[in-house]
């Protein structure tokens, strides 16, 4: 079954909500508060990845840690995911961005906003 996985905002450090670029869901979050996006490519029922930068930062410290102290002979892999524990659908995710945009619009297009949901599209 096929996934999206992101590396989105920070959850704790350095701030709280810290993100140094406008790409993956912060961006499509904010292009949805404006009300100038009203279609996304994907699968409703799709589960998205999506993990802090901290907590995948966090992870690589944790593997580099285990691997210097283990120093194992064969390869390791790490995996880090947040479906099995506090699984989103996109539809899920976008549903609830649509919400909130219609509730806290950033922009001056109320009306456009909430005269539509957002649509994916496979």
């Amino acid at each position: 079954f096929p996934y999206h996985w992101t590396v989105t905002a920070t959850y704790d450090e350095p701030v709280p909500g810290w993100i140094d670029n406008w790409g993956g869901p912060t961006e499509r979050m904010f292009q949805i508060g404006l009300g100038t996006v009203n279609h996304m490519p994907g699968i409703h029922d799709m589960p998205i990845d999506m993990v802090p930068a901290d907590m995948v930062v966090n992870c690589a410290i944790a593997a580099a840690h285990k691997l210097g102290v283990e120093k194992p002979k064969e390869v390791q892999v790490f995996n880090l995911a947040s479906s099995t524990v506090n699984p989103v659908t996109m539809g899920q995710f976008f549903g609830g961005s649509s919400v909130t945009a219609t509730k806290y619009p950033l922009g001056k297009n109320k009306l456009f906003i909430e005269s539509r949901e957002i649509i994916l599209i496979f």
